[in-house]
């Protein structure tokens, strides 16, 4: 697995991929997340944008890190920094594996 630089390369449209870029600090921050391209997400919530041809709301474009323990959002824009390597995630393991793993620890 190699870092993908986003200017020779973009990861496929709302695919969740690793993605890092440097915080307004100067530090490299690594984080689960998608590129959402113009009027491609429907949403009806506040954070929207209007497509007056379709009348329909949108997920505004741009880059969300992906939030999988917050049940009230899943993703959440990323406003510190611009996103400059992206790379696809590892294979994680299968439920069966991981859970069979938590009951032993538990033992």
């Amino acid at each position: 697995m190699t870092w993908i630089n986003l200017q020779e390369q973009r990861p496929l449209d709302n695919a969740k991929v690793l993605a890092t870029y440097r915080n307004s600090h100067g530090k490299r921050r690594t984080l689960m997340a998608i590129w959402v391209p113009k009027f491609s997400v429907e949403t009806d919530g506040d954070y929207c944008e209007y497509n007056e041809a379709d009348d329909t709301h949108y997920t505004p474009e741009g880059w969300y890190e992906c939030i999988e323990n917050w049940p009230e959002h899943t993703a959440v824009a990323i406003n510190e920094g611009e996103i400059d390597y992206w790379m696809m995630p590892p294979q994680f393991p299968n439920d069966e594996i991981s859970n069979s793993r938590l009951r032993l620890a538990g033992d």
